[in-house]
Formats: structure tokens, sequence, C-alpha cells
């Protein structure tokens, strides 16, 4: 797998031509009259080179340098320094999977000169990350969420008749379950989604908000291990197991949950940043009557 940038889904451009890229051993671009080469007697000059360097790869890392800005930017309002190691941690841990997902005969080397990546610019794209990362967790509060499981039944329809008949199903559940009988047993038996099957009706982390306000109260007052009772949700009726829940977290129980909701959070910070974020989008020029 070749890293690539991720951008904020938006098409920016830099503001400050006193921006400097922030790069150890950052190579120096020639000027445009600079003499690369002879053939015959005949100069070939940095400016015979630069359009078609733009044409290869020009877009592309120069949406890698506004995605580092943007992220450099909003970590410096929020006090966030991402230092020389992390990235260095970073770029080791992106190419070690890289390695992994070689073709057979095939180099690191050759793999990321194919993608137009040098080691330079995957240490932009690491720092980029890092920086997101980091502003992504800076708000988050682990109280608001509860790592819960949970059983689904679907009334036949949206009747009285139905809705307490199905409701009466999971109470049943519920109450085979404190007499002992596994978890297990009751997914496969009641969960009609096959992917809740796969999963053993496991949901993860979830934020506590999203809930019903009926579900929130038996969330907030018990405790891991318990399960709730049933609660009419968009989805069916349910009842939660709570495996895990944010205000009391063991130091194991919140990494797993910065890494489960690391991509959540990452797009919260997302939206959040192009909110305020005010760019002009210069390149590529506009054709004309576009």
């Amino acid at each position: 797998m070749i890293i690539t940038s991720f951008v904020l889904g938006i098409h920016l451009a830099l503001q400050s031509a006193a921006f400097q890229l922030s790069i150890p051993t950052l190579a120096k671009a020639p000027t445009a009259d600079t003499i690369l080469a002879k053939v015959n007697g005949v100069e070939v000059r940095g400016k015979d080179v630069e359009d078609l360097l733009w044409d290869v790869r020009g877009e592309e890392i120069l949406n890698d340098i506004l995605y580092y800005q943007i992220a450099k930017m909003e970590a410096e309002k929020l006090g966030i320094v991402v230092t020389n190691e992390e990235v260095d941690q970073q770029v080791a841990r992106q190419m070690d999977v890289a390695k992994r997902d070689l073709p057979q005969g095939q180099t690191l080397e050759v793999a990321l000169a194919q993608a137009g990546q040098t080691p330079r610019r995957l240490y932009l794209l690491a720092k980029s990350s890092l920086y997101i990362s980091k502003i992504a967790m800076h708000d988050f509060d682990p109280k608001g969420y509860v790592r819960i499981s949970t059983i689904i039944v679907h009334p036949r329809s949206e009747s009285v008749e139905d809705i307490t008949a199905t409701t009466l199903v999971l109470k049943k559940a519920k109450d085979r379950l404190a007499a002992g009988e596994p978890w297990e047993r009751l997914v496969n038996e009641l969960v009609v989604d096959q992917e809740g099957k796969r999963q053993n009706g496991f949901l993860g982390w979830r934020e506590m908000s999203a809930f019903p306000d009926d579900a929130k109260v038996q969330l907030t007052a018990l405790k891991k291990g318990a399960i709730t009772d049933p609660i009419k949700t968009k989805h069916g009726i349910q009842i939660f197991r709570i495996e895990a829940k944010g205000d009391g977290a063991t130091k194991e129980e919140l990494e797993q949950m910065r890494v489960e909701l690391s991509e959540t959070l990452t797009g919260l910070a997302t939206q959040k940043i192009r909110k305020t974020l005010k760019l002009e989008r210069l390149y590529p020029p506009k054709k004309s009557g576009s």
C-alpha cells in the first residue's frame, strides 16, 4: 500500500509568500536559469523542466502542501506541537506497512518512485497527519462515550401490538441472559442481520448523545457489564450490553477508544476547520469561458 495524502476535501491555495516547509534536509530546486545539462553544447535549464514536472505531479504535491499548511496553522492556534522524532516514527511505521504489501520481487524504493513518492514527501504527509490527529484529540472528552454490544429485533410493523410483542421478546432475552445464558446464543437466535451476527452484536465505542433519551438515562446509570431494558430506537427494539464506559475507563480502554474513534474524530476536526477556513484556489488556472 503506497501512502497517499489525506486532502481535506476542498480545493485550497497558499496565502503567504513567506511560507516555508519545515522538512529536514529539504532539497532546493534549481533556479529557472540554472544550467542542468548540455547536449552537444545546447543548454538545458531549470525552466525547461518545470512545466513537465508540474504536468506529472505538480497538483498532487500542491495539495500535500496545502494540507500541511492548514493543519500546521490550526495546530499552532491550539498550542499543538509535532516533533521530528514523532514524524520519523510515523514514517517508519508507514514504510513497514508498505513493505508488507509489496508485490514479490519489487523493492520499496521502486514502488515509491512509481507512485511519485519520496522520503521528503512522506515526511510532509506524516507531519500533516500527526497535526490533524492531535487536533482531533484536543477537545476529546472520553466521558461522553460508551462501548457497547446490542441485540436488535425488528417489529413486524409500527403498530402498538407488534412493538409490545417485540419488546416482550427482548425482556425475556434479558431475563435469559441474567439467568446465565451466553450472549452469543441470544445473538444467533434473535439477530437477523448477518453482519450483526458475525460481530456478535458488537458496535464499539459510541457517543452517548447519539442515543434516545431513555437509552442515555440507562447507559449513564448502569455499570460495565450491565444490560439495559428494551429500548425503541430508529433501528428497532434493542437491548445494549455495556462493554466499557469512558467515565472511569482504564488506560488500555482509553487507548482502545482513541484508536477506534480516530477516523470519526478526524472527520469532525476536519469539518470544524473547514467552517472557518479562508483560502483562495489559484492553480490550476481557470479555462477561458468557465
